[in-house]
């Protein structure tokens, strides 16, 4: 009977501290998402139109009528960064509260990959999207040529709740396919940072 009994306290402790283990698996997993998925030194680029206190749902109110004038790439001596950084992050206001095909549809470089992110309680629930343009080799040799690396963070203006961005995930394997575009395509703009990605 003592026997019996010494079991199952020790079943319940075994579980317990399973449960524990997860919780600190997800919180840590979480983290590291919202930093960059744990890319090095990765450096959040901050301007005056970022709201530091405005929630990730809220999208940010922006006087459109004063967002300078879209500029070609080639206007930038195919400098990537600076197109992607004076059209699509000083220029925000223009795409907010917009579809995202607004911003696609004016973007001249192509997309090599992306990660969505996810909350740490519901996984069905992803309030940002990292658009990247160079994948992990491209990023290192720029690092070596002194060239640094980009990626767009597109919060939504609501978190989307759908078991289709972890579907699409699975199947493009991280690949901007056209399935992927025709997805996030119709999501709605909340805001848009921009993250430097860095191997050191």
């Amino acid at each position: 009977m003592m026997q019996t009994i010494n079991q199952l306290t020790k079943l319940r402790t075994v579980r317990e501290i399973n449960g524990m283990y997860r919780l600190i698996v997800i919180i840590v997993f979480y983290s590291l998402v919202s930093t960059g998925c744990g890319l090095g030194k990765n450096r959040l680029i901050q301007t005056p139109m970022d709201n530091p206190s405005a929630e990730k749902s809220t999208p940010l109110q922006v006087d459109t009528s004063k967002v300078p004038d879209y500029k070609s790439l080639s206007l930038f001596k195919n400098d990537t960064l600076a197109y992607l950084r004076y059209n699509f992050y000083e220029r925000q206001g223009t795409y907010l509260n917009k579809k995202l095909e607004v911003l696609l549809h004016d973007l001249e470089i192509p997309i090599s990959g992306y990660v969505y992110g996810s909350a740490p309680i519901d996984t069905l629930l992803s309030p940002y999207l990292y658009l990247r343009f160079h994948n992990g080799q491209q990023v290192i040799h720029r690092e070596k040529a002194g060239k640094p690396s980009f990626d767009l963070i597109i919060t939504w203006a609501r978190p989307l709740r759908s078991p289709e961005h972890i579907r699409l995930a699975r199947e493009s394997k991280g690949k901007w396919t056209s399935n992927v575009n025709g997805f996030y395509r119709n999501q709605v703009v909340g805001m848009i940072k921009m993250m430097e990605k860095s191997f050191k």
